[in-house]
């Protein structure tokens, strides 16, 4: 992992609303194990990562989630995934509601007929 190039997202509120312009390059430096972040069930560990950005900052992140501060970190690939997952999401919900909209258009025409007799 470490030397690996991923893109770093700074000052995240949302991971799921981030877009390209959000991110900026770096590499993974150093990774260590988190201490337990379980509330009371079985112990639960993530890895962070320090990375240096292309920026000449550091950040300690996590992979794909905000842990600590407001930034995380994913592979580019990951990324990849992740953006044409959400396209597939809006095809999708773009031609489920152009099939409500012909179903409010056959309404309309059937009640401008009723109004007009």
């Amino acid at each position: 992992m470490n030397g690996e190039e991923v893109l770093i997202f700074r000052n995240a509120s949302d991971i799921y609303e981030q877009c390209e312009s959000d991110f900026i390059k770096g590499y993974i430096i150093y990774s260590y194990k988190s201490k337990n972040l379980s509330y009371n069930r079985k112990p639960y560990y993530i890895w962070i990562y320090r990375v240096m950005g292309e920026d000449n900052m550091e950040y300690e992140c996590a992979n794909g989630m905000i842990i600590y501060g407001t930034d995380y970190m994913m592979r580019p690939i990951d990324y990849l995934k992740k953006v044409r997952s959400m396209l597939v999401n809006n095809v999708n919900e773009i031609n489920r509601l152009e099939e409500i909209n012909k179903s409010l258009v056959k309404t309309i025409n059937s009640l401008n007929s009723v109004i007009k007799k």
